[in-house]
């Protein structure tokens, strides 16, 4: 997997990501099995052009999912929106629908200056271009470049050791053996 950096630049996923903060994304073969609900991603939008977006990944496949004015609805778990809509704001309302297999439902944390999956749908896993391990605020990259690159990478190296020891916690069940 290689690393890459990238600066964002629009306001939807604020205040997580900031306008003219930098990402640091893992651009490997991402797919829907790849991703948990929660994980920040980087996407082809549109599909087929050489354009990044950034989401959040909010439902998998197989997820039921709804969208109402201040919150997301995953099964029976209500998601509150991380910026709700002020007076006036309509966001587009989804009725309970199930994200296709090789699918994932992305919003942006910005809802009120989001254009996401609210709009467009599930997002299909070939425009999945990455995972991003950490978000550099612009200034670290003004004071110090080299200091702010090397927290980074060290906040990076930190976070997929912790992603890799949840993921080995699980125990395997117990084999169970016929007796003669």
């Amino acid at each position: 997997m290689g690393l890459q950096l990238l600066r964002v630049t629009s306001n939807s996923m604020q205040p997580t990501a900031p306008h003219d903060a930098w990402l640091i994304v893992g651009r490997s073969d991402v797919g829907a099995d790849d991703v948990e609900r929660g994980d920040i991603v980087v996407f082809e939008y549109p599909p087929g052009s050489s354009h990044l977006a950034i989401k959040r990944v909010v439902g998998l496949p197989g997820d039921d999912v709804s969208v109402l004015r201040d919150a997301v609805i995953v099964g029976r778990e209500r998601i509150p929106t991380r910026s709700p809509l002020g007076p006036g704001q309509v966001p587009p309302t989804i009725p309970r629908a199930t994200v296709p297999e090789g699918q994932v439902f992305l919003l942006g944390d910005n809802s009120a200056n989001s254009i996401d999956s609210r709009s467009f749908g599930p997002v299909d896993e070939a425009q999945l271009a990455g995972r991003v391990f950490a978000v550099v605020p612009s200034t670290w990259m003004l004071i110090a470049p080299p200091v702010g690159l090397v927290a980074v990478v060290a906040l990076v190296a930190r976070r997929r050791r912790t992603r890799r020891t949840r993921a080995s916690r699980v125990t395997p069940a117990p084999r169970i053996t016929q007796a003669a």
